[in-house]
């Protein structure tokens, strides 16, 4: 049977011929196409580290100088710190809620701004994201993060010892895999100030997009009033079962007068998850994923009806042969059978062919989301198998629109009676 297709292949190679040069272009177009809708969603099944269901952010404002509210005498900086710490102290103990904690500088999951500085152990050097908190709060239980040796949400409770927590891709570059655990690591810039590693916890995405980066967290004894109150936020979680939009509802009916102590006065409370959407929006990442995926989509419309129309009517042309072999003997399912494998081979052919331009432009001018962190855990960052994958995807959808534009228009004119059929030989 195989010969036979082949050689019926060949025997209408000038036709065949268009339909190959059309199935290259399309292999390698829709490469281009695939291929970044590919990362972007690779990059958002990553795990985050976290988990933000169940978890606000409570903005505290303070009064301008020039506000009829404001008290210069309540300005101080330690009237301030004892002011927020009261603020905070109603806040964890509201019920219904299970932690919360004092964030600085807007250092939490999703946040806008971000801080890096580095580490050192042994010589060895690695920048990482710094997510610092008040040390009298719950920053690993608001966001449910366990260490990953232990399987226990750690705490942070002693503000005399300088603790430090690492993800594991952090400790694994800071200790060449030897581990850092109860060891000591210190901020490059401040060649004296040591922390002890006390928790290594899991790979953490900052943004929902993106890949996991080397985060380090850091409990503070004190809560920071360089640029108070902006420089800190209250981050809770609610117990779960509760219903979020119930609970935002009722507290701020209930807490909005009681947490206007001093010159702060309640502003915002928000949920992570509006977080998350804004923080994707505002990044450019929801448009840039509906942008790709809406171009995907028209591609593979366009590229649908283009060669499931091709395949068609190179179906349809062929009504008169398919009356003759059914004529000779041939039954129904073998002439659907031999028209689909003649539409494999010329599928597989070109999307080779279109493969191997594909490489050459891969090779040379990389891919079209590149990797952020270079982290070979990810397989999307790894040549080969982001290369074959994606690779693969194309080489599916192809064959399904091949399928699809050659099973209907054959199945048509095999069920039709031989002699009609051959009315048209």
């Amino acid at each position: 049977m195989i010969r036979h297709i082949l050689k019926q292949i060949w025997n209408k190679r000038r036709a065949n011929a268009w339909i190959f040069l059309e199935l290259i272009l399309v292999t390698f177009f829709m490469w281009g196409v695939i291929d970044p809708v590919y990362v972007l969603l690779s990059n958002r099944a990553i795990e985050p580290g976290y988990h933000i269901d169940n978890v606000f952010r409570l903005m505290i404002g303070q009064y301008p100088s020039s506000h009829r509210k404001f008290n210069e005498e309540l300005n101080s900086d330690s009237i301030q710190r004892a002011h927020f710490l009261h603020i905070y102290d109603l806040v964890r103990n509201y019920p219904g809620i299970e932690a919360a904690v004092v964030t600085d500088r807007q250092q939490y999951p999703l946040s806008e701004s971000m801080s890096t500085t580095s580490l050192m152990h042994d010589s060895i050097e690695s920048s990482a994201l710094i997510m610092n908190f008040y040390h009298d709060g719950d920053f690993f239980k608001v966001f449910r993060i366990s260490d990953v040796n232990t399987g226990i949400i750690p705490e942070h409770r002693n503000p005399s010892v300088r603790t430090i927590y690492l993800t594991e891709e952090l400790e694994r570059k800071l200790s060449q895999g030897k581990g850092l655990m109860e060891k000591d690591v210190f901020l490059s810039y401040r060649d004296t100030l040591y922390y002890t590693v006390k928790g290594i916890v899991p790979d953490f995405k900052f943004r929902s997009t993106e890949q996991p980066v080397q985060t380090q967290f850091i409990p503070l004894e004190k809560v920071n009033v360089g640029e108070f109150p902006w420089s800190s936020q209250i981050c809770f979680r609610i117990r779960d079962g509760l219903s979020k939009e119930l609970f935002a509802e009722q507290f701020k009916q209930e807490m909005t007068f009681r947490l206007a102590v001093g010159n702060f006065y309640f502003l915002k409370l928000t949920d992570f998850e509006t977080i998350h959407k804004q923080s994707e929006f505002k990044l450019g990442v929801t448009n840039k994923l509906r942008l790709q995926s809406s171009l995907a989509i028209f591609f593979l419309i366009c590229t649908f009806l283009g060669i499931a129309g091709t395949f068609w009517l190179r179906s349809d042309a062929r009504r008169g042969e398919i009356g003759l072999r059914m004529a000779l003997g041939s039954s129904r399912k073998n002439i659907l059978m031999e028209f689909l494998i003649e539409s494999w081979c010329l599928t597989t052919l070109a999307w080779l062919v279109g493969i191997f331009f594909v490489l050459q432009r891969v090779h040379f001018t990389g891919f079209a989301e590149p990797p952020q962190f270079e982290n070979d855990a990810y397989i999307q960052n790894l040549f080969i198998p982001h290369f074959l994958i994606v690779s693969l995807i194309v080489y599916i959808l192809m064959l399904f629109i091949t399928i699809i534009g050659t099973l209907i228009p054959a199945g048509q004119a095999a069920s039709i009676y031989p002699s009609e059929a051959l009315k048209e030989e």
